[in-house]
């Protein structure tokens, strides 16, 4: 039995439509820009309906940074996605544009009623994906979540297809949280290390520290995270170009360089910074001073609290290597001076993943402590 009082049967790896859209019974394709122009007795006509706009449906709640993309909607981050409730029988389909980037796919997780399925590869170009199937007819909730990173891959919606029909949007997580990181809160490396991996296939959104912390805190968590990107040097040269705080303030930089993100979309009442490894690693080649790097977390704090007034802003280091803990806490102490919502959390190290990063267990146990200094700090409480 699942969350809704009946039993589920879904697709455990939904598989790509390849003869295009079931033509029998009541068949909806709800276009995601059009939803918003009907009230929601609009979508139970009972006959078939193609509706087709250019911004999201409130039917359809999108979580992450997301971006409008012509009728579709892309969502690109790590561990953002789109959710809907639905009454309906059967099967559940989506129509989902993948662009390749560092790897030739992505990956995404499906799951029904509270049942996360296996993970899913969308390849390049648009086509149609099974998100459930045998549907008992009834009330049912659908989550997709993009495992991997927006530079391995690009992902947007363009459309559903049920028998049946959308209820309101699920309501968001009254806590919001937000993980700023590298490859570590991409979790990179967390399913394995190659040979066995490979290392395109080692992300995990859905089982990272950030996913499982938020999910502890009954959170909601948007992740703005790039593998090999730093917090004042990066590791893609020029290594002074390479940083969060040049492509924070933009929607998808690895999509669109030039669209500005609207940060009156989500204000998080609690930011996670977990920024540092790629510095260092990058320091021998691109030089700099303890001071240097201090002076690059003060600025970035300062970009926060600007965006964000009423969060609370915690940096945590230590996942990796520990050459950024203590400018990083220095910088902390320094601006907790004028800014008592600052606080500071080392994590526990972990190297038992693919190219040095945590794997599952390490990503588990940063959690667990994590966690636990949240609460600690009495940080879940949603801002005024």
């Amino acid at each position: 039995m699942n969350g809704w009082g009946c039993a589920t049967s879904f697709m455990n790896t939904p598989r790509i439509l390849q003869a295009g859209l079931p033509k029998c019974g009541l068949h909806f394709v709800l276009f995601l820009a059009a939803i918003s122009s009907f009230p929601p007795s609009s979508v139970l006509a009972d006959e078939a309906t193609d509706i087709r706009a250019s911004s999201a449906g409130s039917q359809i709640r999108f979580f992450g940074r997301t971006l409008p993309v012509g009728g579709a909607v892309a969502f690109d981050w790590s561990g953002s996605g789109f959710e809907f409730d639905l009454e309906c029988e059967g099967k559940v389909s989506a129509s989902i544009t993948g662009a390749p980037g560092w790897q030739k796919v992505g990956f995404i997780q499906v799951t029904v009623d509270g049942v996360a399925g296996e993970r899913v590869s969308v390849a390049a170009g648009t086509h149609d994906y099974i998100l459930a199937d045998a549907l008992p007819k009834g009330r049912h909730r659908i989550k997709v979540t993009k495992l991997n990173e927006a530079q391995y891959s690009k992902m947007a919606l363009e459309s559903l297809a049920l028998t049946g029909h959308l209820l309101a949007a699920p309501a968001p997580p009254a806590f919001k949280m937000e993980f700023i990181g590298d490859s570590i809160t991409c979790a990179e490396g967390a399913l394995g290390r190659m040979p066995a991996v490979p290392q395109g296939e080692s992300q995990d959104a859905a089982r990272s520290y950030a996913a499982l912390t938020a999910h502890s805190l009954g959170a909601e968590a948007q992740i703005i995270a790039a593998s090999s990107w730093g917090l004042f040097r990066g590791r893609i040269p020029p290594e002074e170009k390479s940083v969060i705080p040049a492509i924070y303030e933009l929607a998808s930089k690895f999509r669109n360089p030039s669209a500005a993100w609207d940060f009156s979309r989500y204000q998080p009442d609690l930011v996670v910074v977990n920024l540092g490894t790629n510095d260092f690693s990058a320091r021998k080649k691109s030089p700099f001073t303890d001071e240097d790097y201090q002076a690059a977390v003060e600025r970035f704090h300062a970009l926060l609290r600007a965006r964000y007034p009423a969060a609370q802003i915690l940096w945590v280091t230590g996942m990796m290597m520990p050459d950024a803990d203590a400018p990083t806490l220095a910088a902390v102490d320094k601006i907790r001076a004028t800014d008592a919502k600052t606080h500071y959390a080392q994590l526990p190290r972990n190297n038992g993943g693919g190219n040095g990063h945590p794997d599952l267990a390490g990503h588990q146990k940063a959690a667990e402590v994590l966690t636990a200094k949240i609460r600690e700090l009495n940080l879940t409480a949603p801002s005024p």
